[in-house]
């Protein structure tokens, strides 16, 4: 009889089983790290030595009927971090001290992960056992009856395994195999180990294991049944022969056993199968799950369905074509034609030698760059190479492929009538239709006209297709606008009309155009300056000419590097930095180097960004000027400014107003001027290893080439000159990490401080527009006039959602485009009184009660060590120092952030301004500008003002009282009537604070927002002092704040209608507190342990109050975890002075877990939500390695971009040394869904997406009734006049978009997107089947839903309040 098997799990394998007598096994091989990462030991469990790890017991079949063979193999459990830490710091000094030090970390991976066979991948399933539960096995083990099988103590101490001595001891254990199989098969209840403490989670064989299987002549059915079959055996076969049965293994072992024994045919197939085997935890049971990634096809005995709809290739596939494409154009731009043509023909040799690189050259705009390139040339034979790779390729030619080929025609000296005749013939062979051929593409300067003329020499009754009927929403919420009459729907007015002339406005394009061809903004800064001396004229004398040679300096640097790089990169084909220090001229790249010498001279000087984003930063300003250069070497900004002066007319004209939006007004002016370069081209955003490469390259140049004379600085007569480097690096300890920062020379900062230089300098798309945005018309071009501006701001790697917006269809994205021009085309102005009190204090220290920064000047001395302290108190004075230096470098970004505010609100003082907008992933809006607009702090919001004015009429004043006292806080539980009540008892304190505001009795200081409490003020006194209220003309906005926004639409998702009472969606007399309820669930929690005699609930006593719970209630909607819950109770009970701070940490933990448990009992139907939400995304991202998508209500296509990403560290064959730093290692191994990342945020990104959705649809129907709109996610404001306007407004839209069945909607997407087919699926009860049964039933189970009426919320006087 042959006896198979199976070790699931070997620590230091290769040890163990020379230990051992196994000869049969599945070989798994892991490192203490990968255990530690998956999750697999934790803290409170690795000390403990009786934790181990079990093999499974098989039944095998034999002439003389079944055996039981049951092996048990304890094993030492990994290390902790610490220890492991502690060992590789042991091993690492060993090795040194040996002279052959290497990367441990490196080679303990390459040891323990990379094996033999490096194509062969198996299932493996990993499994860790409850201690107790281990412990009647280790009793059994113990028995009498096999008492010479005690354990080795030394190998156990060392590692090592439980082995069999001596055969007799191997012939006892299989005689006694009876008497413990009974107790085993107790732990292996049900098919699957029960854990309590101890999780035993997913592990992937395609990430950190792999297994090595052992040669199947070592693995086979007993002889009997091969003799029979006569065949090589297969999956089916193994496991017909086996029968198994469910009462002794699990159906992941079942897999094992069977999958091992079929590898023989796997491998002589030449073909990869590979497993992932799950195990979930939840609320103490265990499911598990297993999920198959790509399967074998043997000669039809495979029954494991293969996963079609993994789309992980494509999305590697589809990173590799972006990242390629952009450097194509980079070498198109720099007239590199030669080494884009040659390197898109290396990656296309290489993909077909390399089939299983996902680096195949698939997408058509690629080879149409470099066809367009060649054929702006005339070069006809190259055009016709680029398109023999299409053909290697297996790429079709499109009509821009085409487009390059006429064009090629009509570059040349002659114009080539039959070539230019087979083209035309060859592209009505594939259908393709030469009318629509410039509806379909895009050119660059005058390559329309050739192509025109081209197909007109050729046919010249050729007529272009007219451009495309511009189409409506698609969105059912909006569709009943298309049909609307604009001048029917009750349109006021606009936020824009009489404001200028065209006159004035086209004379405020050109200034926009300017300092965007500029690429800067010059800005004084508001920083009081003592008068000019003789010290700061000579110090800024010293500073011109420093800079002249710097400059000098750098320019020859950057050549002479940029051309040893040419030459050491002259032999490669592969992607690398050269083109793109190449796109700009020499003086360009200069110009960015010195403004990056200023910034960080003037940085903080005991805080330093990383390297990293130092080098991603500078490559980001060389991309923003390189994209404005591009406009002007295509010739498209002269024809973008007459656009744009045409534009600007609908701000002007309020018939034009009527009749359209701006979007459609500006696509009209784009289809009656079709002739020139296209405007709406797509703009090719750098990757982030192109940004960092390329400020790398700059860095070292900086780094390494630029020095200052030390010694001029000195006030002595005598002054030998002394060069010293103006930057230098230096490593700081971070956590357990090592950062490299870059620091500037202390003679460099007295250098810029001495000087005291009055302007900043500002990229231009980092302040607000002096005229009207470019209105968004489709994903590539919108919001600054000639700056480079995205749509989206995604964050690096996420090109899938980019793929999809590129893909969707203009007119679904119509309402989110629109909203996001209605909210740029809002114009402002600056509060000045406001401003002016704001620099004063600004300039006077600042105030921290008023949140005005003050100075670093007013942090705290470092203290000293003293002699004869003890070791304690040196300790002590060590952690106040640390402390206090923190606290500088927070003092001083806060007033930096506050400085750049401050000096451009104060450049804009007497200007009318505008904010484009654009949107992050999950379509939430954001406006372009940074560092001031009005998403900003209390003082950013107070200084901002509408720039048209409306008379308040006849509630308008009623209304900026009532916002008065919510600002302040004062009357948060009490109704609208009493607040306006209580703003007229304190109308005497009102008019002081207005009048006197820094010499009264100050009154606005004790509000909760005191700066717009302070605008309010100053406008209730001008209001009622104005002779007729009712006509004032008033500039400031009202806001209407959603109440607890997040619950809001939980409760309506659930119709949950007692969540929906808690948050105020249901009309009461008086609004509803959430935070105050939850806030009295947790008191009567703790009233009851109090009782029971919990001492921390009696500590307690007296502090729970709003505020502490506050901040976990409005964010655990949004996804906050009980640590991060922790943090924020533990901020709050630090700040209630009476509270004993030693309590604080442990109050905080019992806080969080009453404050959950109140949450649960008072949003039931939530709670069900979110848990499907996670549920969802967890089996989307873990089962299908997918990342989680959806589509708004507004259409608009939403992926998440958490992503565990694994870069191809490869090396160039003829490039050696630091030039390998400039290769860009573009190709990316790994690229799967960071599993944890996706099911903690789907929930609040979903509702993210919806309160967008509401506030996008709020946005388009206040533009139609014609009133001023802006938003703060939530927070919604308007003028005065036009509060209950815009009130009604908002709930009939919260009420119509949750009318929609939302959850059903987001299933049916999932269900089509993510589910497996059931006729696909083979409903033999293995795990595999059962996961993906489970998949397909979570994603269609949606949660069942309350009572609630919605239409309540049309009657809910506090939903917006």
């Amino acid at each position: 009889m042959a006896e198979s098997a199976v070790l699931l799990f070997s620590w230091k394998a290769s040890k163990l089983l020379a230990r051992s007598h196994i000869h049969n096994y599945v070989h798994l091989k892991c490192c203490r790290r990968c255990l530690w990462a998956l999750g697999l030991v934790h803290s409170h469990s690795v000390h403990k030595p009786e934790i181990c790890l079990v093999l499974q017991s098989t039944h095998l079949p034999s002439a003389d009927g079944t055996r039981t063979l049951s092996n048990l193999y304890f094993l030492k459990p990994a290390l902790s971090p610490s220890e492991s830490i502690k060992k590789d710091k042991y091993r690492n000094k060993k090795q040194k001290n040996i002279g052959k030090r290497k990367d441990y970390s490196q080679t303990k991976l390459e040891k323990d992960l990379i094996l033999v066979d490096k194509t062969r991948k198996s299932l493996v399933t990993i499994l860790e056992a409850h201690v107790t539960r281990m412990k009647s096995i280790e009793n059994m083990l113990l028995h009498p009856a096999h008492a010479s099988m005690k354990p080795d103590e030394h190998h156990f101490q060392n590692g090592g395994i439980w082995h069999n001595k001596s055969s007799k001891a191997q012939r006892e254990l299989k005689n006694a195999s009876e008497d413990y199989h009974h107790a085993f098969k107790e732990v292996m209840k049900d098919g699957v180990i029960p854990l309590d403490d101890n999780i035993a989670f997913l592990a992937s064989a395609n990430t950190l294991i792999t297994s090595d299987i052992v040669p199947h002549d070592q693995c086979q059915l007993p002889l009997s049944s091969q003799k029979q079959s006569g065949d090589a055996l297969t999956a089916d076969t193994a496991e017909k022969h086996l029968r198994i049965s469910g009462d002794h293994l699990t159906s992941v072992q079942k897999s094992i056993i069977s999958q091992t024994i079929g590898q023989q045919n796997v491998a002589q197939d030449n073909r990869l199968e590979t497993f992932t085997a799950f195990t979930d935890f939840e609320d103490g049971n265990t499911d598990s799950h297993i999920h198959l990634s790509k399967t074998a096809q043997t000669d039809g005995s495979s029954k494991v369905h293969v996963d079609e709809k993994n789309m992980l290739p494509a999305v590697v596939a589809l990173g590799f074509n972006n990242n390629l494409k952009v450097f194509v154009d980079a070498c198109i731009s720099a007239k590199m034609v030669a080494r884009a043509h040659a390197t898109v023909s290396y990656y296309v040799k290489r993909a077909q030698h390399r089939p299983k690189v996902n680096s195949n050259v698939s997408d058509v705009g690629i080879f149409n760059l470099v066809a367009h390139a060649w054929a702006k040339q005339g070069n006809t034979e190259k055009v016709k190479e680029v398109f023999r790779m299409m053909r290697e390729a297996g790429v079709s030619l499109n009509h821009q492929s085409y487009a390059a080929a006429f064009e090629c025609v009509a570059s040349q000296t002659t114009t080539d009538k039959t070539l230019g005749k087979k083209i035309l013939s060859q592209l009505e062979k594939k259908g393709l239709r030469v009318e629509a051929i410039f509806n379909n593409c895009e050119f660059r300067g005058d390559g329309k006209e050739k192509v025109f003329a081209a197909i007109k020499a050729i046919r010249p009754t050729f007529v272009p297709d007219p451009p495309p009927a511009l189409k409506g929403y698609s969105a059912k919420l909006v569709m009943h606008l298309n049909e609307e009459d604009m001048k029917a729907s009750g349109r006021l007015d606009t936020p824009y009309s009489g404001l200028f002339t065209k006159e004035e406005l086209i004379i405020r394009g050109r200034q926009q155009c300017k300092a965007e061809l500029k690429g800067q903004v010059a800005v004084k800064s508001i920083e009081w300056k003592p008068p000019l001396d003789s010290r700061t004229i000579e110090m800024r004398k010293i500073l011109e000419e420093s800079q002249k040679k710097w400059k000098e300096t750098l320019h020859d640097a950057f050549v002479k590097n940029v051309k040893i790089l040419s030459h050491k990169l002259s032999s490669t084909k592969v992607v690398n930095v050269l083109p793109f220090l190449r796109v700009l001229k020499a003086e360009d790249y200069v110009d960015i180097m010195l403004q990056e010498v200023r910034l960080l001279a003037e940085s903080s000087e005991t805080f330093s960004p990383g390297v990293q984003i130092l080098y991603r930063g500078l490559g980001q300003k060389v991309q923003n000027r390189y994209a404005t250069q591009v406009k002007i070497n295509d010739q498209l900004t002269s024809k973008i400014q007459k656009l744009y002066s045409e534009y600007l007319q609908y701000f002007t004209d309020v018939r034009l107003t009527c009749e359209k939006i701006p979007r459609e007004y500006w696509q009209s002016l784009l289809e009656a001027s079709p002739e020139g370069p296209t405007v709406d081209v797509e703009e090719k955003g750098w990757p982030f290893h192109v940004l960092t490469g390329v400020g790398r390259f700059l860095y070292d140049i900086l780094v390494h080439e630029l020095k200052i004379d030390t010694a001029a600085l000195m006030t002595s007569k005598e002054k030998m000159p002394k060069y010293m480097p103006i930057f230098y690096k230096i490593f700081r300890n971070v956590g357990v990490q090592v950062k490299e920062e870059i620091k500037p020379h202390p003679a460099v900062v007295k250098l810029f401080k001495g000087a005291a230089e009055e302007q900043l300098l500002f990229e231009t798309n980092l302040v607000p527009m002096l005229s009207p945005p470019i209105p968004w018309s489709s994903t590539k071009y919108g919001g600054y006039i000639l700056s480079s501006a995205r749509l989206i701001r995604l964050p690096f790697m996420a090109s899938q959602q980019q793929a999809l917006l590129d893909q969707a269809p203009s007119n679904q994205l119509y309402p989110v485009f629109d909203s996001l021009n209605q909210l740029g085309a809002c114009p402002w102005i600056i509060n000045e009184p406001i401003l002016d009190l704001v620099i004063e204090l600004f300039n006077n220290k600042g105030s921290v009660e008023l949140d005005v920064a003050p100075p670093v000047s007013e942090c705290p001395q470092l203290p000293k060590i003293l002699p004869g302290m003890t070791k304690e108190e040196k300790a002590n004075v060590s952690k106040e120092c640390l402390a206090i230096k923190r606290k500088r470098a927070e003092m001083y970004s806060l007033w930096c952030d506050a400085l750049y505010r401050l000096s451009i609100a104060d450049h804009f003082r007497k200007e009318v301004f505008w904010f484009p907008h654009n949107l992050d992933f999950r379509g939430r809006v954001y406006p372009c500008p940074p560092h001031f607009n009005h998403l900003g702090s209390d003082v950013a919001r107070s200084i901002l003002k509408f720039a048209k004015g409306q008379p308040l009429g006849k509630h308008g004043l009623d209304w900026i009282k009532i916002q008065l006292i919510n600002l302040t806080g004062l009357k948060k539980r009490n109704p609208v009537s009493e607040r306006l009540a209580f703003a007229n008892q304190m109308i005497a304190n009102i008019l002081d604070s207005a009048d006197k505001p820094m010499t009264g009795s100050k009154w606005w200081m004790s509000s909760d927002e005191p700066w717009q409490t302070l605008a309010c003020c100053i406008e209730v006194a001008k209001a009622t002092r104005s002779p007729d209220p009712d006509k004032y003309i008033c500039h400031l906005p009202v806001h209407q704040d959603g109440s607890c926004n997040g619950l809001q639409h939980y409760a309506a998702l659930g119709r949950d209608q007692h969540g929906a009472e808690q948050v105020n969606l249901f009309p009461f007399d008086v609004p509803q507190d959430v935070y105050s309820g939850v806030a009295s669930m947790v008191e009567s929690l703790r009233q009851k342990d109090a009782e029971s005699g919990i001492e921390i609930a009696r500590v307690l006593e007296g502090f729970i109050k709003r505020k502490v719970v506050k901040q976990t209630v409005m964010t655990v909607v949004y996804g906050v975890t009980r640590y991060g819950a922790r943090l924020q109770i533990l901020r709050q009970l630090k700040d209630i002075p009476d509270f004993p701070q030693d309590y604080a940490w442990k109050g905080a933990g019992y806080l969080v877990q009453k404050t959950f448990q109140s949450l649960s009992e008072m949003f039931t139907a939530t709670r069900e939500i979110q848990d499907w939400f996670t549920e969802c995304a967890r089996l989307i991202s873990q089962v299908r390695g997918q990342p989680v998508q959806w589509i708004t209500p507004l259409g608009l296509p939403i992926v998440q971009p958490y992503y565990r990403t694994v870069n191809g560290a490869k090396s160039v064959p003829g490039v050696e040394g630091k030039m390998t730093r400039y290769v860009l290692h573009h190709g990316i191994t790994s690229e799967k869904p960071n599993v944890m990342k996706q099911k903690n945020a789907f929930p609040p990104n979903y509702i993210h997406s919806l309160d967008s959705s509401h506030m996008m649809l709020t946005s388009l129907h206040c533009q139609r009734a014609g009133i001023s709109f802006v938003s703060v996610h939530d927070c919604y404001w308007t003028h005065p006049n036009c509060v209950e306007l815009m009130n009604k407004i908002c709930r009939d839209q919260f009420v119509k978009l949750h009318s929609e069945p939302l959850l059903e909607q987001l299933s049916h997407f999932m269900v089509d997107k993510f589910s497996y087919n059931e006729r696909d699926l083979p409903n033999d009860g293995s795990i595999c089947d059962i996961t993906k049964q489970r998949l397909n039933k979570v994603l269609a189970s949606v949660p069942p839903r309350g009572n609630f009426n919605l239409k309540n919320v049309l009657e809910s006087t506090y939903f917006f309040s």
